[in-house]
């Protein structure tokens, strides 16, 4: 199955073993399982409800505004794990982001992955 997995240019499968449940293989594809970086998963446990730029720097702990944007603001929105609230203006002073489901399902996974 692995092999196979890489002669068509897949991933290789996850598999994971619970003593309840038994094994279980989960097979992604790049666009399911989207690069997800240390400073997403920091900007998706600190985004609640809907928060603008500064509110979130703030709680994260960050005072370059450039570089938050950059590591923490753009990566998250590319993959969709934060969504804005007026997408149709991305540089107004009112635009707050919050969780998508993207983001949702990658806190999920997270707290499985914690709980196993």
């Amino acid at each position: 199955m692995v092999q196979k997995c890489l002669d068509s240019g897949l991933p290789s499968p996850f598999w994971k073993s619970d003593p309840k449940l038994g094994v279980t293989v989960t097979f992604s594809t790049p666009e399911v399982t989207p690069e997800v970086t240390p400073e997403v998963i920091k900007l998706l446990k600190h985004l609640t409800g809907e928060m603008n730029r500064g509110d979130l720097q703030e709680v994260i702990g960050l005072r370059d505004a450039e570089h938050f944007r950059k590591s923490y603001i753009i990566p998250a929105l590319e993959i969709k794990a934060i969504e804005m609230t007026i997408p149709e203006k991305p540089t107004s002073s009112k635009q707050k982001y919050r969780i998508s489901s993207v983001g949702e399902r990658i806190l999920a996974g997270l707290a499985n992955n914690n709980a196993g």
